[in-house]
């Protein structure tokens, strides 16, 4: 996957070999999606940000010694609480699956033929079933597909590379969610183009009117 990214970004020389280097430079469409590893922190976040709203009604009163003090550890508390949430953040970068990968994702997980018309609630019931467990096969593996990279939070690349296993395993300890998210961005990636705006910089706004 890592022959994905894009090494050089300069401009190809014109020539008669011009669109065989030019192609050479490029690469299919890729989203990043962040993946934080300590979701929990949450819950402790929300129980501080009320602890901290009780803290300021109490300085507007005038108890301030009570106040000040209490909103001082509370916002310290809340600074390494952010500091751990970031500590735990990944960078997830996932490319563009063509539709022959897609439907090869979809071949090898077994998706059943389509129910007769006349089908009874157990039959249907249970074409529902293999639905299901085929859709959360196909997660797995269009995610581990679609991977180009992981960074940690330093942005240092810590994969390459992820089996439909880990995956799996990255589903059962934070969540259904955080799968979908990484699927959403290979679908995003598959089937909208991507446009990067000019930055808004004052030499920007003056030298660059497209």
């Amino acid at each position: 996957m890592a022959d994905n990214i894009l090494e050089d970004s300069s401009a190809v020389p014109a020539g008669d070999d011009w669109f065989d280097n030019w192609i050479q430079t490029g690469t299919v469409a890729q989203r990043s999606v962040n993946i934080y590893g300590r979701p929990d922190l949450f819950a402790k976040y929300e129980d501080l940000e009320r602890r901290r709203e009780v803290a300021a009604a109490i300085e507007e009163d005038g108890e301030k010694s009570v106040g000040d003090s209490a909103l001082s550890d509370l916002d310290a508390e809340i600074s390494a609480l952010y500091k751990q949430w970031q500590d735990s953040k990944t960078t997830w970068y996932i490319r563009a699956l063509n539709p022959d990968e897609i439907d090869g994702v979809r071949d090898e997980c077994g998706f059943p033929d389509d129910l007769p018309d006349d089908a009874d609630a157990a039959a249907k019931k249970a074409y529902e079933r293999e639905v299901e467990k085929a859709n959360a096969s196909a997660n797995l593996i269009m995610v581990s597909r679609a991977l180009v990279k992981i960074e940690n939070n330093d942005g240092v690349v810590v994969r390459e590379s992820i089996t439909p296993e880990q995956v799996g395993a990255l589903r059962s300890k934070l969540g259904e969610q955080q799968v979908l998210r990484l699927v959403a961005a290979a679908m995003v990636a598959s089937t909208q183009e991507v446009s990067i705006p000019v930055p808004l910089s004052r030499a920007n706004s003056k030298g660059d009117r497209s």
